[in-house]
């Protein structure tokens, strides 16, 4: 049996599965109509130059704005929260034999600028068109950050903006933020 098969069998209600064999046990009909039945997909919800809240994961209460709405994806520009610079605490009174770990500052919501990017880390990026850079896995937009989220983890419900994002939005100059309509801000 496939992997894929066995994470199908292990969501399905009545069928315990284990490594050498399934288990097959008799379910209420309920069950049964809703193990075949998909659950309805929030993309009809969803469209491109909404403003979508995030809900899940590290860039929870973040907002984006939609860029793209694909069946198994949501694609979100979202200012990035850029790590500007590193710091390590030595304690003077060991002259340097013991360093203290690493503290980095909190990371703040930037835009992305692939000069200062160059400067400061001396890394190449990867210019793929006019105004679009790529670092890694990591794809900017006008110094947005194109980030993939699935449809659990935002919401276009009740979006509000922070105050200190809105102009990052505006100094980007995508224009898919200047036709946009910005939500209410937080108070």
């Amino acid at each position: 049996m496939n992997p894929e098969l066995q994470n199908l069998l292990l969501m399905l209600p009545g069928i315990i599965y284990s490594n050498r064999f399934s288990v097959k046990a008799p379910i209420d009909v309920d069950d049964c109509v809703a193990a075949i039945t998909l659950a309805k997909s929030d993309s009809g919800r969803l469209e491109v130059g909404q403003w979508a809240q995030i809900v899940k994961g590290k860039h929870q209460v973040n907002i984006g704005l939609i860029a793209e709405v694909e069946v198994w994806r949501v694609r979100l520009l979202v200012v990035p929260h850029i790590q500007l610079q590193k710091f390590v605490l030595q304690d003077s009174s060991t002259s340097g034999k013991h360093k203290q770990p690493q503290h980095t500052l909190q990371p703040i919501p930037n835009l992305f600028n692939p000069v200062q990017f160059v400067l400061f880390d001396g890394t190449k990026l990867r210019q793929t068109r006019v105004y679009l850079y790529q670092f890694q896995t990591f794809l900017f937009d006008h110094g947005l950050l194109l980030k993939d989220f699935d449809y659990h983890s935002i919401s276009s419900h009740d979006v509000f903006i922070h105050y200190s994002l809105s102009p990052l939005f505006c100094a980007s100059g995508h224009l898919a933020v200047t036709e946009a309509t910005f939500p209410p801000p937080l108070e």
